[in-house]
This record gives C-alpha cells, structure tokens and sequence, in this order.
C-alpha cells in the first residue's frame, strides 16, 4: 500500500547487485536519512559514505545506522569546495535528487558527482516526466512541488552526457500501458482540479488523492523491480541511468 517506499528500496537492492564486488568506496549522494545506504554498507563488501545538507536526517541517520563500513558526511552537492574536501569514491548512487535541482544547477551538481567519483560509476534515478507528471501540459509545471525537472529516457541521457557521464544502460521501474494510465490520469483530473482551487497544501493527504490513486493503480500493473529498457510497448514511470 506503500508504492513510493518500495520503488525507492528497489533501487538500492539494485544498486547493491550491481556494485557489489566490484566497487570498494560509494558515496550515497543525497543519503537522507540514511537508510539506503546503510543497505549499501550490510549488502556489500564495500565502504559506503553518505552525503546530505540537511543536518537533521544526518543526525537521524548517524543516530540508527552505526554499520562500521558506514560513515556520514554533511555537503552541499552544489558547493565544489565542499564535495573537494570528501574523499575520492569509486562509485555514486543518487536516488529521488536530480529532479531537485533546477536546470541551472544540474550542470554543477552533476560537475560534483564527477569530482567526488572521477573514474567510476554513477547510477542515478528520475521520475520519467511524462508519466510521473501526467497533467505537466496542463498545469505547466510538475506535479510534486519540490520538483523542478523531470525528464523523459532521452532527455536524461542527454542531460547526463553533457556534463560529463556516458550512460552506459537505461532501466525503468513500474512499466505501464501508456495509453491505459494517460486515460486513468484524464479520468482523475477534475478531482485534481476541483482540490487545487480549494488552495489545500500539497502536505494535506486529501490534496495528494489523484496522485495517489493513479499511483496505486500503476501498482497494479507492475512490479518495483528495476528492470532494463527495452523497445517494448509498455512505458516506465521511474527511470534509472547506469552511467560511467
């Protein structure tokens, strides 16, 4: 009943299968409040660092997660000075943070990620834009208010590639009949629209229905497993770049 937590635990597993035994040092970049990496630290045979800005989940995260190949670090992705002070990584994950930045800040986060890791592997997820924000045409913006971008599989190869990162392979996560869902999502508007003119934050559940009916439901058709990107015909709402 909890799509999102299982979707974002999927990518660590993920993550795990595919670095372990191949990486010694990962940065989790941003770690939150820590749980994902501390996966990282008990399902691999590497050190994992975790990097966020916000000192209270860093203090949450060194409160619970006390794995000793574990450490936490307090950075601003954006600050090249910062990031140049935390030791060299031979891989990054950085799960649900692209889509953070706005696009003038994505060439210098990404800029960090290459300076923090300067010859290994980067994975990195985004909500496939499109999907994820069905009413984006719209309501000109996306759906979650603390997203600035979100991208479309060609839109974050290229992003990635312009600063820096080849990306190497392309996987998504829960794979949807695109027509099907864009009729689910037409079918909900109107409820969409008659909550936004009540002015309800986005932090009131009732504001957030559409969007969690219409999540649920992709629920339905798919599993959290993330899987490669194929020419198939079904879409995926969450996208994750392997890149190098």
């Amino acid at each position: 009943m909890r799509p999102i937590v299982v979707e974002h635990q999927a990518r660590y597993v993920f993550a795990g299968q595919v670095l372990n035994g191949y990486t010694k040092v990962i940065a989790d970049a941003a770690s939150g409040c820590g749980w994902g990496a501390n996966y990282l630290a008990e399902n691999t045979q590497a050190n994992v660092m975790g990097i966020d800005f916000n000192r209270q989940a860093l203090a949450e995260a060194k409160r619970y997660f006390t794995h000793p190949r574990l450490d936490f670090y307090q950075a601003d992705l954006l600050d090249s000075e910062q990031i140049s002070r935390l030791p060299r990584v031979d891989s990054v994950v950085s799960f649900e943070t692209l889509e953070h930045f706005p696009k003038e800040s994505v060439p210098q986060f990404l800029a960090n990620l290459k300076r923090l890791c300067p010859d290994g592997q980067l994975i990195i997820s985004s909500p496939n834009g499109p999907l994820f924000s069905p009413y984006f045409p719209k309501e000109g913006r996306p759906w979650f208010p603390y997203h600035y971008i979100e991208y479309n599989p060609s839109q974050l190869a290229e992003i990635l590639q312009s600063n820096g990162w080849r990306v190497e392979q392309m996987f998504g996560q829960r794979f949807v009949d695109s027509d099907l869902y864009f009729k689910w999502a037409k079918a909900l508007y109107p409820i969409r629209f008659l909550l936004k003119k009540t002015g309800m934050s986005w932090t009131d559940k009732i504001s957030r229905l559409p969007f969690s009916l219409l999540h649920r439901l992709a629920a339905l058709c798919d599993t959290e497993e993330v899987r490669e990107i194929t020419n198939q015909p079904r879409q995926p709402i969450f996208l994750t770049a392997l890149c190098s």
